[in-house]
Order: C-alpha cells, then structure tokens, then sequence
C-alpha cells in the first residue's frame, strides 16, 4: 500500500518536471483531485511560537508549491529540471555514479561531491567560490596551487540546509581521503519534511501579509 506522504512527493516531483505542461494542460487540477483531501497523520507546523498549526491538506500542495518553487523562482544554473539538453549532457550525467551503488535512487551525487574533489586537487574555481582576501589567507592558497591538493582541514557550512546526501557524500569523502578531513555545518538538517513545513510557513506568511495589507 502507498502511503498518503509518498503520493505528496511524487506529485511534487511531477508537478515541478512538467510544470509547464501541467499549467498548459490544466492537468494541475487533476494532480490535486488524486491526492487526498484529509490532513497527514501527525503532519504539523511546529515552527511557530506555541501552538502547533496543522500542515496545509495535500492537495492543496502542488500549487503552493508552484508559487514558491516555480520557474519564476529558478535561475537556470540551479533549475535541476528545465536547464535544456546541452547542459544534461555537459552537466548532468557527471552526477551520476554507479560505483558501489546498486540503489537507482541513491545514483544521483550532489553538487558538493565535485566541489569537494576540487579543492582536493587545488582546483576550485576562484570566480564561482571567492574567498576574502588576507595575507595568511593568499599564502595558504598560493602554496595549495604549487603543491596541487587541498588543503588538511576544510569547513563546509551550508546556509539554508543540508541534505541527507551531502552528509553522505562527507563521510564517504573523510573514509577514502585521509590527506584531507571536510566538517560540514548548516543551519538546518534538510528532509521532505522539513521542506513542506517550509512551504506551508512561506504560505502563511502570505496570508498573513495580505490580511495586513487589506
């Protein structure tokens, strides 16, 4: 038996990928009438102050979630979706790995594990990751170039959240590399979730901005 909560994710999923054929189509309102219309069990918004506030009905969540995840709301080096062939091919199949993975749905590695591999190799691109210049600092990275490795400790911290997959791919990083130890910190350990309480605090923070304004 699927569960209430696995239907929620699919239809996400779905309604992000095909989001324009789903608003072309109209198929939006049919996504909706396939998910229940009763609460989840123990699903709450626990990020308010004292009272607990139940999480918006599932079927409700695919246009919330277009309103606040969208194309509009995408910039296309971070569209994962919508970024057009040319880049799949340049970009996207590299995240892909099948080396010790016989779970299809374990495939897909971050963002973080190329990163993390360049700056092993002394490698991170200075224009998409800058750093703050300081004496100390610009000896340190002149001698990580000449030496063409990274450096021994490295803090990787988040701003928004991490996903269960980053942390894996930080302690599958520390395992094989003994040259090099990563710390990963963010301000929040990511989940499914996490990110529709997410959503239904942007949601009320809609409403509560346009009962003010009226």
């Amino acid at each position: 038996r699927v569960r209430d909560i696995d239907k929620l994710r699919l239809a996400l999923l779905y309604t992000l990928r095909y989001q324009k054929e789903v608003e072309e189509k109209g198929t939006l309102q049919q996504i909706e009438r396939l998910l229940p219309s009763s609460p989840l069990p123990g699903a709450y918004l626990t990020s308010t102050a004292a009272d607990d506030h139940p999480l918006p009905r599932p079927h409700n969540y695919p246009e919330l979630l277009l309103s606040v995840c969208g194309t509009q709301h995408r910039t296309p080096q971070s569209d994962l979706f919508n970024r057009g062939v040319n880049a799949v091919l340049s970009q996207g199949l590299k995240g892909f790995s099948t080396k010790g993975n016989d779970n299809a749905y374990m495939l897909h590695e971050p963002l973080l594990a190329r990163i993390l591999k360049q700056v092993d190799k002394g490698k991170l691109p200075e224009d998409k990751y800058p750093y703050r210049p300081c004496a100390s600092y610009k000896t340190a990275v002149d001698t990580i170039r000449s030496l063409k490795r990274g450096p021994s400790e490295l803090i990787v911290f988040i701003v928004g959240g991490s996903t269960y997959a980053e942390c894996r791919v930080v302690d599958n990083f520390n395992e094989r590399n003994k040259q090099m130890r990563v710390v990963l910190g963010a301000t929040a350990l990511l989940s499914s979730a996490a990110f529709l309480e997410s959503i239904a605090a942007r949601a009320e923070a809609k409403k509560a901005a346009s009962s003010g304004a009226a």
